[in-house]
């Protein structure tokens, strides 16, 4: 049979194989002629008849391919025997079967292959059943593009009405609908049993179970796909469905050194839309496979100058190669050596003879699912590299991108001329807190409606990145003169002014941020604006939170002693380096002591003396704190018990603790013992909190003073007037002292502002029944004041400074007989 196409001629190969059928005939002929036939002159002839072995059925010759086939057989074993003399019989019948059909064979009738006509554009119309006007929408002008006609139903009743009137090209159904969880399926179960041949139909459905799939199969559709779309998914599966074959032409590689078979095999393979590239030389495979990105290469077993096993095992160490399906062909017919070829590199293995239909039916189940793998690893692939610059929570770009985009920014020529560079790095003030207490969820809204707030002023040359937490970083790219960085500071803190609504909760949500700037023309790196918008952020919380504060060398440096401090103090405690002051309280006229305030002191052995005020801090945002306050608890009480043991009448120690040590419940539950291990009582001491810890009026504070106070502490408020903390708060702690802050003693009676607010705090103390003590007075017109408003106790200069241990003791002991407990 001949068939002619626009694409190639088989009738044309066919006739060539019957012309190498003459030359194999003549040359084998020639050499039965001589006396004797050598090893070299039986391994030709056996090359030429395994080639015929493996070809003849494919042109019509089946009689060829089985007698080569028991041929080659014979030669093998007399190859393996070095018998040569009885092959002459073997091959003197063979060519008698090739003669028969070289003298005689009947020309075939020409069958005309027309190539397919594209669809109308009537046939490409499209019924789209799906509910969610918004993606039908969507859908349909995305396939408008590919010039399809799409009609939109959202109901069965209406796409029902429809199809039975006008037939669709094919139809994409979303699943669940208003009439059933199922109704999509149903639908297209049901027409399809009246319908012949079936409609194509492309399932959409955010549903993705086992059983839903199951329904979908059986109702006969061709692909299902789950929400949400990837558009080139849902095209590519539109145009197969409806056109019948691939989306863009599959790519074949045909690796036989046989080249009229792998010709005849190429052109039934182009009338199914395959493109095929052919290569006969092993060693030209690689570079045509880099050139060709073949999607399955059919691979010959033997071949003179390099086997098809080692050829496909050269193929596997490409990594870029390694996935491409290998398909095996000969006639080799041992089992054992087809599957050492699959083991060693290969996916499948056809033998020898192959007609054309047999090798189409092949291809296109493999490639076509080799596609569909691909597919997938393309998209796993491209979300991941998009997960390893975006955040999943948010979909913002993370640290990655930031630090991607910066270097590219600094490589960027133009940005030496005019360009304005800025970091602002920042997060969200006491979130761990709010997570806490809201949960996590609340938590990840808050985080999400934060990036939403930051995004509105932005311009399309900046970008904000999540940088995980509650961080986040607006890196701005402008013209300069184009923004001032200071105004813009000050728009994005304006954001957080209104109140954040999350469930039933109102919130007010605050920003700290640091910000850094790259300076036109200096040799900066990206991590070194990426340092310095940390440690400007880090400042900003220094100074309270809820600011902006920009970078500076100074805060470099600070921040460098600071880590240096923060790594010493670590040591200091076993290095004996800490050391308790005291300093005393009086009554308001200053002749009876009343107690006495632990203050800590480092005593460093290179630098001297480092001030509380630089280094409580450091400890406070490190876990050292704790340890700190265990230290200072233990000393304490060591030295009270000491001075009992001298007999000595000792008033009340207070000891400052933080919200951190509270929060703590171990270190409550170890601390309330320690007086009892010195034996001395929980009363000889007083617990000492700023306002602005006990104003948060969080549970935790209120249980930890309530554990306090039952084990026997009194509870002093310290800074007071500086917390903002409200009567009704106040009268719910056990407190038994206010203490008015420095800030409010100063100069009175002559500042009327501070004298009217420290009167007030007497008033509120006498309301509440607690006593009152004023710090920091070293006036004698501040002392005197004090007195005639009330208040109770004095704590400052004015009276004595903080003391060593043994000049307190000599001050207890002078005070001996006018010593208050309070």
């Amino acid at each position: 049979m001949r068939i002619k196409n626009t694409e190639g001629d088989f009738g044309a190969i066919r006739r060539r194989f019957i012309k190498r059928l003459k030359g194999v005939y003549k040359d084998i002929t020639a050499l039965l002629k001589q006396d004797t036939l050598s090893r070299e002159d039986v391994e030709n002839i056996r090359n030429i008849i395994h080639k015929l072995a493996g070809s003849g059925a494919t042109f019509g010759f089946s009689g060829i391919s089985l007698g080569a086939s028991y041929c080659e057989d014979y030669l093998v074993r007399a190859l393996n025997e070095e018998n040569f003399k009885s092959v002459k019989p073997q091959l003197t019948t063979f060519l008698s079967v090739i003669g028969e059909l070289i003298e005689f064979h009947p020309d075939e009738p020409v069958l005309e292959v027309k190539p397919r006509m594209p669809l109308s554009r009537e046939a490409k119309h499209v019924y789209l059943l799906e509910d969610d006007h918004e993606l039908a929408g969507y859908i349909a002008g995305e396939l408008l593009l590919d010039d399809y006609q799409v009609v939109l139903f959202s109901s069965v009743a209406e796409i029902n009405e429809a199809v039975y009137k006008v037939l669709p090209a094919a139809i994409i159904a979303d699943i669940i609908l208003p009439e059933g969880s199922e109704a999509g399926i149903d639908w297209v179960n049901a027409i399809n049993k009246v319908i012949k041949p079936p409609i194509p139909v492309i399932f959409i459905s955010e549903k993705g179970d086992f059983n839903t799939r199951l329904n979908a199969v059986r109702a006969g559709a061709d692909y299902y796909l789950k929400k949400p779309l990837i558009m080139k998914q849902l095209k590519q599966a539109l145009y197969e469905s409806v056109y019948k074959k691939p989306y863009t032409p599959y790519r074949v590689m045909l690796i036989d050194d046989d080249q009229l078979l792998a010709e005849a095999f190429k052109l039934d393979l182009l009338h199914h839309d395959i493109n095929v590239t052919i290569v006969t030389e092993p060693f030209n495979a690689v570079e045509e496979i880099e050139r060709f990105k073949p999607e399955l290469i059919l691979l010959d077993l033997y071949m003179p100058s390099c086997n098809g096993i080692e050829l496909g095992q050269i193929i596997r160490q490409w990594p870029e190669f390694a996935s491409i399906p290998i398909v095996f062909m000969s006639v080799e017919r041992d089992v054992r050596k087809q599957l050492d070829a699959i083991r060693l590199a290969g996916d499948d293995f056809l033998v020898k003879p192959i007609e054309p239909w047999q090798l189409s039916v092949q291809v296109l189940a493999r490639v076509r699912r080799a596609r569909m793998i691909n597919f997938y690893q393309e998209e796993l692939a491209t979300e991941i590299a998009h997960q390893k610059i975006h955040d999943q929570l948010t979909g913002l770009p993370n640290r990655n991108y930031m630090e991607l985009k910066i270097h590219e920014l600094l490589s960027d020529a133009k940005l030496t001329k005019g360009k304005l560079l800025a970091l602002l790095w920042m997060d969200i003030d006491n979130f761990s807190h709010l997570n806490d207490v809201l949960g996590h969820k609340a938590g990840d809204q808050i985080i999400i409606d934060v990036a939403n707030r930051l995004s509105s002023v932005l311009s399309n040359s900046d970008s904000l990145c999540r940088l995980g937490g509650d961080e986040y970083a607006i890196l701005l790219n402008r013209e300069n003169g184009q923004v001032d960085i200071e105004t813009f500071c000050k728009e994005v803190m304006a954001l957080f002014v209104a109140p954040f609504k999350i469930g039933s909760e109102t919130l007010r949500v605050t920003l700290s941020m640091g910000v850094s700037l790259y300076v036109e023309g200096a040799d900066t790196t990206a991590h070194e604006i990426i340092k310095a918008g940390d440690i400007a952020l880090y400042h900003a919380k220094l100074a309270g939170r809820n600011n902006y504060v920009l970078f500076s060398e100074k805060m470099a440096e600070r921040l460098s002693r600071n880590l240096w401090l923060e790594s010493e103090l670590r040591r200091s405690i076993d290095k004996d380096q800490l050391d308790l002051f005291y300093q005393p309280k009086f009554s308001a006229d200053g002749k009876q002591l009343v107690g006495a305030e632990a203050l800590l002191r480092w005593h460093h052995p290179e630098i001297g003396l480092i001030s509380p005020e630089e280094f409580i801090p450091i400890a406070e945002r490190s876990s050292l704190i704790t340890d700190i306050a265990y230290w200072v608890m233990n000393s304490c009480c060591y030295q009270i018990n000491v001075w009992k043991e001298q007999g000595v009448c000792v008033p009340p120690i207070a000891i400052n603790l933080s919200a951190r040590e509270l929060e703590d419940p171990d270190f409550l539950n170890d601390i309330v013992v320690i007086p009892e291990r010195y034996n001395i009582a929980p009363g000889a001491l007083q617990i000492e909190l700023t306002e602005r810890t006990v104003a948060k009026q969080d549970s935790f504070i209120v249980n930890a003073l309530n554990r306090l106070t039952s084990a026997g502490f009194s509870i002093a408020i310290d800074d007071f007037g500086t917390g903002y903390s409200s009567l009704k708060n106040l009268q719910q702690m056990p407190i038994s002292l206010l203490k008015i802050d420095r800030s409010f003693v100063i100069n009175v009676p002559e500042d009327k502002g501070n004298s009217s607010i420290t009167e007030t705090i007497v008033r509120l103390g006498e309301k509440m029944a607690v006593d009152v003590l004023a710090e920091g007075v070293e006036t004698e017109a501040e002392a005197a004041f004090l007195q005639e408003i009330g208040c109770q106790y004095i704590q400052g200069f004015l009276y004595s400074k903080p003391l060593q241990s043994s000049n307190f003791l000599e001050l207890i002991k002078s005070h001996a007989s006018g010593i208050e407990i309070v």
